[in-house]
């Protein structure tokens, strides 16, 4: 998981840490953009059916910050994996 995933934890948060300047911490790591997952009602929307069926991700790998469910609007409580995607 170290390898993967760095944590960083806020010593300064406000009293109203909900928001994103005020999220308490914050996870980076990679990720791959899915070109036919689009948002849906201000929220992530329903996985295209060719992502369970395993079709690669041709996308480029970049580097995502993942931040408390709370702290934005746009919230993914779970992601796909991607067939047999491995970061290396």
């Amino acid at each position: 998981m170290e390898e993967h995933y760095r944590v960083a934890v806020r010593t300064d948060v406000t009293s109203y840490p909900w928001n994103i300047s005020g999220a308490p911490l914050e996870i980076r790591t990679k990720g791959k953009k899915i070109p036919d997952w689009n948002i849906y009602n201000g929220s992530a929307g329903p996985l295209p059916y060719s992502i369970p069926a395993g079709r690669e991700i041709k996308t480029s790998e970049e580097d995502i910050m993942l931040i408390p469910y709370g702290c934005t609007t746009l919230r993914i409580a779970e992601f796909p994996i991607l067939g047999k995607y491995v970061i290396k």
